[in-house]
């Protein structure tokens, strides 16, 4: 299975059994669409639909996804990481490279791919793991091992058409019954401790959201998300509610156990 080549707050890689297992059994679906793209991990450990639609707001994630779905812009790309090494003031330097509106979408994509997969957390913060494998640091291990993956990737998200649309407007205009949607939004703030998401959504997204899921006519969607008072909208009008525990780390590296939740129309 191909997994994300991004490390991703929130990204779902680690419990796609448990969501995909979910989809809906409709011979009529052929088009799948993700209008909170992020990392991608359910829509790469899935490979059922002819039609798929990766969707993100944030520009420096869809500048990637965009890039590694185009052979062209790829080429480049993948020139500029196979020529990478690593050093912290590379890092610094991309960081602040990546804050200029003016860069080409092949340097966004580089400099965003570059510090994700150098990060210890993924989120393009400066600490250095400095775990070591293969007498190299776990980042610069790490960094490798997710170039070595980039032709695969490249081949998968080929077929895939990258947009950087508002995702609620999205999921209005592909309103039909030949379209699933799983969602993955920045979860509702009242959930987490932490917001880490560059393109965030506050508690009146949340609710345009839901209204929008609850006036869809034709398409099918599953939601993930934490259960919260907000989402019970969703229970009282007949929308099935899932859970299952998920083993994970708060703030502070510290195991701990969540609920995580599924919604769907279906």
């Amino acid at each position: 299975m191909i997994k994300s080549p991004i490390k991703y707050f929130g990204g779902k890689g680690g419990m796609f059994n448990n969501i995909i297992k979910y989809f809906p059994e409709d011979d009529n679906i052929d088009t799948y669409i993700e209008p909170f793209g992020g990392s991608y991990s359910i829509g790469f450990a899935q490979n059922k639909y002819p039609n798929e639609i990766y969707n993100d707001l944030e520009k420096n994630v869809y500048s990637l996804y965009k890039v590694l779905s185009d052979k062209t812009l790829y080429n480049e790309f993948k020139y500029k990481c196979d020529l990478a090494i690593y050093s912290q003031d590379l890092r610094n330097e991309y960081k602040i490279k990546l804050k200029n509106d003016d860069i080409s979408m092949v340097d966004r994509a580089f400099y965003y791919f570059y510090l994700n997969r150098t990060s210890h957390n993924g989120v393009g913060g400066l600490s250095v793991n400095t775990i070591t494998r293969r007498n190299m640091s776990k980042s610069v291990s790490d960094f490798l091992s997710s170039i070595d993956r980039l032709e695969d990737i490249h081949q998968r998200l080929s077929k895939v058409i990258v947009l950087n649309q508002d995702g609620i407007e999205l999921i209005k205009k592909y309103d039909r019954q030949n379209v699933f949607f799983y969602l993955d939004p920045p979860y509702e703030q009242s959930t987490r401790t932490s917001a880490r998401y560059d393109v965030d959504m506050n508690r009146k997204s949340h609710e345009m959201l839901l209204d929008t899921l609850l006036n869809l006519q034709n398409a099918k969607f599953l939601l993930s998300g934490y259960d919260c008072d907000l989402y019970n909208i969703l229970q009282n009008n007949k929308i099935e509610k899932i859970q299952f525990q998920v083993n994970t780390v708060d703030g502070n590296k510290k195991p701990k156990v969540k609920t995580e939740t599924l919604w769907k129309n279906y």
